[in-house]
């Protein structure tokens, strides 16, 4: 496998580096809800019909995010989701990390233990929590209101200094 490295990307090429797919499609969910009217509410067979994903899913998924505090739901006739905040304070870091925990690119790249035999003896540990903190600055960055690309302000996202983020 080869890995190639920038400030920009973090490209694998032959395997792909990648959220789950669940987790796409709760970013989808977010992005399909921001993009409507705000403060309309929103059933989850509407959202599965506007987005194609499975009515199960997506009941499942909005459960999930509207536990974690992005959405409010609505019980009754005229029941369903909205957003609990403006599309523009809903990181996509916050929602990967709702839908599927802590951003790591490796297992001793977070905080907490890691199970890892070599790590007292590892010699990459600092430099990939580097990138991970790159990869979550700009995760953190990009804001649901983001995901829409009409909407984009800036295509690139600026990291800042890897050194100043590792410290």
């Amino acid at each position: 496998m080869t890995v190639i490295l920038n400030s920009i990307n973090l490209i694998l090429l032959d395997k792909m580096l990648r959220i789950n797919k669940l987790t796409d499609y709760g970013v989808v969910i977010m992005a399909q809800i921001a993009n409507e009217q705000m403060g309309n509410t929103h059933t989850a067979r509407d959202i599965a019909e506007s987005t194609k994903i499975p009515l199960p899913t997506v009941t499942a998924l909005l459960k999930k995010i509207n536990n974690a505090g992005f959405l409010e739901s609505k019980q009754g006739a005229m029941g369903g989701y909205t957003l609990s905040m403006t599309p523009d304070k809903i990181s996509i870091y916050g929602l990967i990390e709702a839908l599927e925990g802590p951003v790591a690119i490796t297992e001793c790249s977070t905080e907490g233990d890691c199970d890892c035999e070599i790590i007292t003896s590892c010699e990459t540990q600092k430099p990939w929590q580097k990138i991970n903190d790159a990869v979550k600055m700009a995760l953190s960055a990009m804001t649901l209101e983001d995901m829409n690309a009409n909407k984009i302000k800036n295509p690139l996202i600026e990291i800042g200094n890897l050194m100043e983020a590792s410290q």
